[in-house]
């Protein structure tokens, strides 16, 4: 039988309380993921979303479309890639990934990109929506865009006689300049 005394047990337990925790930690690593995510076309698309699915951890891409994402955790096992008016894709992680992501048809279709600084569903709207096509503005005759689109929407008004000559028309949109 082992006849161990008090000194050799204490080095022994903290050999192995050492070896758990270092072990541990070994297990526990995280890695690093790089990439680049291009249209269809093979153009670079700047601020897609590219998250580790089942976490927080997560990026976005560059203005050149490439990304780096740090503390991706080693059981991490799928990239979620998501941009605005794209299928988002989801691809399995890996130390480098190439993506591509291609238009989808129906998102663009409930989108209503323009309003303020944001998007929103159709269906979620509660005001009016109007557009002023380039065509239209092309057959006023006028020297200014601001003068092209008095008179064209309702709820805009532009005045362009504030101020001293030369100075830029006001525009409001529902009273609001």
């Amino acid at each position: 039988m082992l006849n161990l005394n008090k000194a050799k047990m204490k080095r022994l337990l903290l050999f192995l309380t050492t070896f758990v925790v270092l072990a541990s930690t070994a297990f526990a690593q995280v890695s690093t993921v790089r990439g680049s995510v291009r249209d269809e076309s093979g153009e670079p698309l700047a601020g897609v979303s590219i998250l580790v699915m089942g976490t927080q951890v997560g990026t976005i891409t560059e203005v050149d479309g490439t990304f780096l994402l740090r503390n991706v955790p080693a059981n991490a096992k799928t990239l979620s890639i998501s941009f605005i008016g794209m299928e988002t894709q989801e691809v399995p992680v890996q130390p480098t990934v190439d993506i591509v992501l291609y238009p989808d048809s129906e998102a663009l279709e409930e989108a209503v990109v323009t309003i303020a600084y944001g998007a929103a569903k159709r269906s979620s709207l509660t005001g009016a929506i109007a557009s002023v096509g380039s065509e239209q503005l092309a057959n006023r005759p006028t020297s200014s865009v601001t003068t092209a689109l008095e008179g064209t929407v309702s709820g805009v008004q532009i005045n362009s006689t504030i101020g001293s000559p030369g100075n830029d028309p006001h525009v409001y949109i529902r009273g609001v300049g």
